[in-house]
């Protein structure tokens, strides 16, 4: 009988599962869309929320879709999507800060920015491992609901990441991973901050004394429980991994490796890389975790906060397809006569780790073209990649190719190619469409006895495209980038200029 791993992915809008077969890697696939979608509130465009209860409706939709040998279950979420729930970790009932807090909710910026303060006078080491906190994260947002819902934040036992809240139910064991705790919660020794965290709020020191240590992914959460196999037909006592976040989990899938960056291209981006113990920080990015990407190496990130959907906001400005438009850019002159587009439009994850800054279009004229407007659009967004690669290189990170994965990369060459041009390095695009699934599933068959390591399962079942996205010779762009990096700094640090227009009434 063929054996399957099953590999669940939560992603912003609705879930998705591959049941990969361990010995031949033929796929079989299934998706289910959240009842509710994201929650909103109107008088605060920052809000963003979920209701939890839609996790649990997809996993019991998709598992119930499994063939049958599935041998083991691997579970990738969004983060930091951090839940409040009661002791029996059931989601809370109640108002919008009794929901799940979706990674996308940036209304915690003040509090991220006190977090930032706070542990750069106590714990400089700590915060030296991310540069900076984020409203997206989970200590920002149990800070805002402690402020601004103290009746949610009491009712809550503990607050559970996405990711860590589907494997406990499916095991009836809460296990955290070390995935989301390293990247979003400041996981690393003695955690958790406890004595610094209660300078802020006693509320977080309680919430923080709830937490326990966390573990990689191809650790066992635990066995399937007899109430969700008799949900979905997968047999009790299948093992489950701890879960993992769901871009980490498809740099997994997308065949990372000391040297190559995985870069998940949807509608924002995350790039990921791994390197030997040793590296401590890398200033302007967003995190350093052990074990967070492949066991036994340390997992960086880096994030754009907007990318896919900032393609197809300018699409949508401009009157014409990403399609289309796309093609018409990639006519266009290099560099776009001079215009130059600061990509804020949903703030700025790295370097300047701000949520409250808004784009920045310089060097239009009467005589700009619609091609070069969104040409000028892709650039930034590549010009963005550039800054990242350089700030991990000058760390010592080691960065030879890239490999891309995620909607933007599946259905666009000419932002893979601009991507390559702009950072003069080779891109591979993953041949596979579900990467996140395909991370999660291996780390499935890691826990379920099929492949001893997460690299054995890559070797085994990961795939790209033989021919790469050469970078062309045509054009230099470094010049232009320069300028760039210095209107970046010049308008989104040093500069209150956007802040002052998004305050006025």
């Amino acid at each position: 009988m063929p054996r399957y791993a099953a590999g669940l992915d939560f992603g912003t809008l609705s879930a998705r599962a591959l049941f990969v077969d361990v010995d031949t890697g033929e796929t079989q696939t299934a998706e289910h869309t959240y009842r509710h979608g994201i929650i909103e509130d109107p008088s605060s465009p920052a809000v963003a929320r979920q209701d939890a209860n839609d996790y649990l409706e997809a996993v019991e939709d998709l598992l119930s879709q499994a063939p049958e040998g599935v041998i083991g279950i691997g579970v990738a979420a969004t983060a930091s999507t951090p839940i409040p729930v009661d002791a029996d970790l059931r989601p809370l009932d109640g108002d919008l800060d009794a929901m799940a807090w979706l990674w996308k909710d940036h209304s915690a910026q003040a509090e991220a920015e006190e977090i930032t303060a706070l542990f750069a006078h106590h714990d400089p080491v700590r915060l030296a491992r991310v540069g900076a906190y984020y409203a997206e994260w989970f200590w920002a947002k149990v800070l805002r609901c402690a402020r601004n819902s103290p009746q949610a934040s009491a009712l809550a036992a503990t607050w559970v990441e996405q990711c860590d809240f589907v494997t406990a139910h499916l095991t009836g064991n809460l296990r955290r991973g070390k995935c989301a705790a390293g990247h979003k919660a400041l996981y690393c020794e003695g955690y958790p901050p406890t004595d610094t965290l209660a300078n802020l709020h006693p509320e977080l020191a309680r919430i923080a004394r709830t937490l326990a240590e966390a573990a990689s992914s191809s650790e066992t959460a635990g066995g399937l429980s007899a109430e969700w196999g008799a949900k979905t037909g997968v047999p009790s006592g299948t093992p489950v991994a701890v879960g993992g976040v769901d871009a980490h989990l498809g740099a997994v899938g997308a065949g990372i490796w000391a040297g190559r960056v995985c870069m998940v291209l949807g509608t924002s981006a995350c790039h990921m890389a791994v390197a030997p113990y040793g590296i401590e920080s890398v200033p302007g990015i967003s995190g350093i975790a052990d074990d967070s990407i492949l066991p036994g190496m340390l997992g960086l990130e880096a994030g754009q906060a907007a990318f896919g959907d900032l393609f197809e906001w300018a699409a949508e400005q401009l009157g014409g397809s990403i399609e289309q438009l796309s093609a018409d850019a990639a006519r266009a002159k290099p560099g776009c006569n001079g215009m130059i587009v600061l990509d804020f439009h949903s703030g700025n994850r790295c370097p300047l780790a701000d949520a409250r800054l808004a784009g920045v279009v310089l060097g239009q004229s009467l005589k700009t073209t619609r091609a070069e407007s969104f040409r000028a659009v892709v650039e930034a967004a590549a010009f963005g990649i550039r800054q990242i690669l350089e700030l991990l290189t000058v760390a010592g990170v080691p960065v030879t190719d890239l490999v891309a994965c995620g909607g933007v990369a599946e259905k666009n060459d000419f932002v893979l190619q601009t991507i390559a041009d702009v950072t003069g390095r080779n891109v591979y695009r993953s041949a596979s469409g579900e990467t996140v699934a395909l991370g999660a599933a291996i780390f499935g068959a890691v826990v379920g006895g099929v492949f001893g390591s997460a690299e054995e399962g890559q070797s085994k079942l990961c795939k790209i495209d033989a021919l790469p996205f050469t970078p062309s010779s045509e054009y230099n762009y470094t010049p232009i980038f320069e300028i760039w990096k210095q209107a970046q700094k010049e308008l989104g640090r040093d500069s209150t200029i956007i802040k002052q227009l998004l305050d006025l009434p």
